[in-house]
C-alpha cells in the first residue's frame, strides 16, 4: 500500500504533466525552423524559376550562348535578364540590343560591368 502511495505521488504529484509550468521553448524552436524552411524553399524556387525557360527556346539559346563564348555567370544572368524583363523570348537578348538599353539602368558595380561585357560579346 505505502508503495502504491508512493508511485501515485511520484506520477500524479506535484511535477505532473498538467501542472509543470508551460515552456514555449519547443514552440518557438519549431515555428523558427518552419519560417527558416520555408524561406530556403522560395529561394530554391525563385532560382530554378529563373534557370527554365521553354524547351523550344532553351536548345537555340544554349548554342548561341556557347556560340558566343559565354560563361556559366553570364548564362544565368541572361537567364535572369530573361525572367525579370518578362520577354516573349529568350532569343530577343540575342537579337535586340535595346533589350540591353531597357536592363542596365537597373543595375550597378559587378553586374552593370558583366552585363555590358555580354553585351559586347554578343554584338560585337
Amino acid at each position: 500500500m505505502i508503495l502504491l502511495q508512493h508511485d501515485y505521488h511520484h506520477v500524479f504529484g506535484p511535477q505532473s504533466g498538467a501542472q509543470q509550468a508551460f515552456n514555449p521553448t519547443w514552440i518557438i524552436v519549431g515555428v523558427l525552423a518552419a519560417l527558416v524552411i520555408s524561406a530556403a524553399a522560395l529561394l530554391l524556387l525563385r532560382r530554378v524559376r529563373i534557370l527554365r525557360m521553354a524547351r523550344a527556346d532553351e536548345d537555340v539559346f544554349t548554342r548561341l550562348c556557347n556560340a558566343n563564348g559565354l560563361t556559366k555567370h553570364q548564362v544565368y544572368l541572361l537567364r535572369r535578364m530573361y525572367h525579370e524583363m518578362k520577354l516573349d523570348n529568350p532569343l530577343l537578348l540575342f537579337l535586340v540590343p535595346g533589350t540591353f538599353d531597357r536592363y542596365e539602368p537597373t543595375l550597378a558595380g559587378k553586374r552593370l560591368a558583366l552585363v555590358k561585357a555580354i553585351r559586347g560579346k554578343v554584338f560585337s
